[in-house]
């Protein structure tokens, strides 16, 4: 299984938290907003970060907290579980193919038995 971030923040921005907490090895690809033209709800840069994958949208799942980020990877056209958290969890969540309070609500291995 490969794991990737696509952000519509700065490579900086991200990096730096990456680092700070020590996960950055845990990625096997990042795109961000300098990778791009275009910032969420465009589909940019989950194009690139599948691109750089060297997968298939129908291989992909996107996990979003926002609601430009999950119309970024319907656009892409990935299947998208949204996360809320604090800030957005009282948004008009529309279109996602599942919703989560938490990460720790499910494993992986339920999200992609579900969608077989």
């Amino acid at each position: 299984m490969k794991v990737a971030i696509a952000s519509s923040s700065e490579y900086k921005w991200v990096s730096y938290y990456l680092k700070t907490h020590q996960i950055h090895h845990y990625f096997d690809a990042i795109a961000t907003f300098d990778d791009v033209e275009r910032k969420k709800p465009c589909p940019d840069v989950y194009s690139k970060v599948l691109e750089k994958l060297n997968v298939q949208e129908k291989e992909a799942i996107a996990f979003e907290d926002s609601l430009n980020g999950l119309k970024a990877a319907k656009n892409a056209g990935l299947k998208c579980v949204v996360v809320p958290n604090s800030i957005t969890k009282n948004l008009p969540f529309e279109q996602y193919d599942r919703r989560l309070n938490s990460m720790a609500d499910t494993s992986l291995q339920d999200i992609i038995k579900a969608d077989n």
